[in-house]
């Protein structure tokens, strides 16, 4: 009877999680306050009473003081206080957003933002599912404050529940299951109310299940931390296949392995223009930028080298980090990526060597412009028989009219980007307007 009474007033009061927040955020702004204040007093003691607007001078003076030297300090302290007592993985205050979202590995992830997922929504309960380096499943839960791993060595899960989260990406609740009875009974096997998949690159990763439909002010720092938890399997799996094979040196092996895992040769979709790739090598990888509402930009980046398990693992690292870009939504320009790409080589020490071609365009406009670092990369147009189309050290807007561009890597096909005609154009419009470039 008592622990009913609980739960009831448990429900017309705050989380946990936003209980504390609110007592930090009130601790601080008082202290500010207060701070304020004693600086005012002191400064109205300070000037002598036969200054004209003492008072006036005193509250500029006091306010200038706050704003210059205790505010940073009270954001400073708020910081600390919200890592210390809450999490250093998620806030929901725009104050300390950009650093709550820090990079963590696989066992952060299980062991503490999991949790923090959980508390963060207000959910009495949730379930942690990863893909491990074996193909299988994992499945961990987290209830009243105690985790632990689901014994079964194999958490099974069902073919259609991932193409299901594929489409919805975004994140599903159990209530928009209804009319699908197989995808119903998955939610109500894993006991979730809502579900938020974790997607790199068309893949499923694993996914959090939660007792509670998360309020929609929770909804945009979860979707970061899933993005950022399917990045984090992503690298642990990559690790594990190097770790296992490194004795044995079959590097052709691990890099047929890391690159079904990670390159393929499916592209996004955009209106009026359709790019598709004929090479799947981990040499040479392709990544779009999304700068604006329209306004896109692809990168085509060959890493040198004549180990190709070396230079694959380069590749990898790379487009872990040009996926990052996305998820921050930084703006990029031609000389932006180049500079980016070159501090990414930078920083595991890679003298091999690179060659990239950079365009950018925008949909439904059949101008791209192009720009190119090194020699043996070649643009064709199929209705002009002019050979290469692009030099170094030149920006060139191309126009793709009724035939198409081919982007040639010393003698192999990589890339051809084709105009859509208007009538595919349209329907396309109709068919795909909802799609989001991951």
């Amino acid at each position: 009877m008592n622990i009913e009474i609980s739960d009831q007033i448990k429900e017309y009061f705050p989380s946990g999680f936003k209980t504390k927040l609110l007592m930090i955020v009130l601790f601080s702004r008082v202290l500010l306050v207060t701070a304020g204040i004693l600086i005012y007093n002191n400064i109205n003691l300070w000037i002598p009473n036969e200054v004209t607007y003492r008072l006036q001078l005193s509250l500029i003076a006091s306010i200038i003081i706050s704003i210059i030297f205790f505010l940073p300090v009270q954001e400073w302290l708020e910081v600390k206080l919200k890592k210390r007592f809450l999490s250093e993985y998620l806030f929901d205050d725009p104050l300390t957003l950009r650093l709550a979202y820090k990079r963590f590995e696989v066992e952060d992830l299980i062991t503490n933002v999991f949790p923090d997922m959980v508390k963060f929504t207000g959910s009495s309960a949730g379930r942690l599912v990863l893909l491990s380096s074996l193909g299988n499943f994992e499945a961990f839960t987290y209830s009243k404050g105690r985790r632990r791993k689901i014994k079964n060595q194999s958490f099974h899960v069902n073919n259609r529940l991932l193409d299901y989260l594929k489409e919805h990406r975004e994140g599903a609740a159990v209530s928009e299951t209804f009319e699908q009875k197989e995808i119903n009974e998955d939610f109500a096997q894993l006991k979730a109310s809502y579900i938020i998949p974790f997607i790199f690159r068309e893949k499923v990763f694993g996914f959090l299940t939660l007792s509670n439909i998360p309020e929609k002010a929770a909804m945009g720092t979860l979707r970061i931390l899933a993005s950022k938890a399917a990045l984090a399997v992503y690298n642990h799996i990559l690790s594990s296949q190097i770790a296992i094979h490194k004795k044995y040196k079959h590097e052709f092996e691990v890099a047929s392995r890391i690159e079904d895992l990670i390159f393929t040769t499916k592209t996004p979709r955009f209106l009026g223009v359709k790019f598709q790739t004929y090479q799947k090598d981990p040499n040479i990888l392709l990544e779009f930028f999304r700068n604006e509402e329209d306004d896109y930009m692809f990168v085509l980046l060959a890493i040198h080298g004549k180990n190709r398990f070396g230079s694959g693992l380069v590749s990898s690292h790379i487009l872990g980090k040009y996926y990052s870009q996305g998820l921050i939504k930084k703006k990029h320009n031609h000389k932006s990526i180049k500079v980016f790409t070159e501090e990414c080589l930078e920083e595991l020490f890679w003298k091999e060597g690179y060659e990239m071609i950079v365009g950018s365009f925008r949909e439904n406009h059949s101008r791209i412009t192009f720009t190119q670092v090194g020699t043996n990369f070649r643009i064709i147009d199929s209705e002009v028989k002019t050979g290469n189309l692009i030099s170094v050290g030149w920006k060139y807007t191309l126009d793709i009219k009724d035939g198409s561009l081919y982007i040639f890597y010393k003698k192999e096909k990589i890339l051809s980007i084709t105009k859509i005609k208007e009538e595919e154009a349209d329907t396309q419009l109709q068919t795909f307007r909802g799609t989001i470039l991951r």
